[in-house]
């Protein structure tokens, strides 16, 4: 089925109409079972194709969204920096596991998304130059439940609330705010997962310096199967970092 809808995007992208280029969302739905009754999957891949727009970047009109994360990175130029850099990190992840382009579209949605909820934390505890003490560590973490809330407000179709839910989730069960494990967690969520914290640690912080990429190497390899997702690293380690590297020095 993505195959086919990959040949009707290609196709449709070729149609113009007065200098308009034409663009569609196509959801689908699969039945499995025969006690499954063909209403229910009409209504399944309906829901897939508001998910489908929403994902279209085309026909993106929620400015609420928009809004929200234009206020937070106004504010922080780090989470800018941040947000577009994990975003960058998740789809050359997304592009080694060669997945669909729809796939990588919604990746590449929740990946600048997954830290909205950061949105309600107090500005005392988000632009602390210090580490923050447990009190405040709690008070951070409910930054994917505030996400969550946010997103599925504004979209009950779609699955990003639940990446933003749960990128936080450890592959050993350790994480929050569930402790889902292994593949309980959504795939989307543990490739954030992995770029966030390559990201954090490479990066400036107003509380230290970036890290060097060795060290940032060698704790994902030590977290590799607690919590990262164990095969994800080994792809993120092997042919993201040194395609980031190579870029980086061209430019």
């Amino acid at each position: 089925m993505k195959k086919y809808i990959q040949q009707a995007h290609r196709k449709i992208s070729e149609l113009y109409y007065k200098n308009i280029q034409l663009s569609v969302s196509i959801g689908y739905a699969i039945k499995f079972d025969q006690c499954i009754k063909i209403e229910d999957v009409f209504k399944e891949a309906e829901r897939d194709l508001y998910k489908r727009k929403i994902l279209d970047t085309s026909s993106i009109r929620n400015n609420a969204i928009r809004g929200i994360l234009q206020t937070l990175t106004d504010k922080y130029e780090v989470e800018k920096a941040h947000f577009n850099r994990v975003q960058k990190l998740c789809l050359m992840l997304g592009k080694q596991l060669k997945l669909y382009k729809e796939d990588m579209d919604e990746l590449s949605y929740a990946a600048i998304l997954h830290d909205i909820g950061k949105i309600a934390i107090p500005d005392a505890i988000l632009g602390k130059p210090d580490r923050l003490d447990a009190e405040e560590y709690e008070i951070m973490k409910t930054h994917t439940t505030k996400g969550y809330e946010i997103l599925k407000a504004a979209d009950e179709y779609s699955d990003i609330a639940r990446y933003a839910l749960t990128h936080h989730e450890k592959y050993d069960g350790t994480g929050y705010p569930h402790g889902f494990a292994g593949e309980e967690i959504p795939l989307f969520s543990r490739i954030i997962s992995i770029c966030d914290a390559y990201e954090a640690m490479t990066a400036d912080r107003p509380y230290r310096k970036a890290q060097s990429v060795e060290y940032a190497i060698n704790e994902l390899r030590r977290c590799s199967g607690t919590q990262f997702d164990p095969q994800l690293v080994d792809v993120f380690i092997e042919h993201v970092i040194p395609i980031e590297l190579n870029e980086n020095k061209s430019q």
